[in-house]
């Protein structure tokens, strides 16, 4: 009814393994998703911002730099922090530090914040 039952040579396990780590190195070679395309781009424009006032000095773009400290000082300027003397000693002083910023604006503008 069924037809005759032929013998294989070479081990079935062997042949079946052998197939499944053809497929498995076959998926590691695949293509790197969409959403990673510009990762290393990202990563690059991160670390390429200034951490301090030294570094911003001597970059090319000084002046966009400069018009963003001045820009954040105007914040002092409108008494949005009031400065606290020595003799307030009841009171813990907040100190504060410059912070840099590259953000990406409407069709690729950069906007520069301090």
């Amino acid at each position: 009814m069924y037809g005759e039952v032929k013998s294989v040579e070479g081990n079935s396990e062997d042949t079946i393994h052998g197939s499944v780590e053809e497929q498995e190195n076959n998926r590691r070679l695949g293509k790197i998703p969409k959403w990673l395309a510009d990762y290393e781009t990202s990563f690059i424009s991160i670390h390429n911002q200034p951490t301090l006032y030294q570094e911003v000095m001597k970059s090319e773009d000084k002046e966009k730099w400069k018009e963003a400290m001045e820009k954040a000082l105007t914040l002092k300027e409108n008494q949005t922090w009031t400065e606290v003397t020595s003799e307030c000693s009841s009171y813990k002083i907040i100190t504060s530090k410059w912070g840099f910023k590259i953000k990406g604006g409407l069709q690729g503008a950069k906007q520069y914040k301090a």
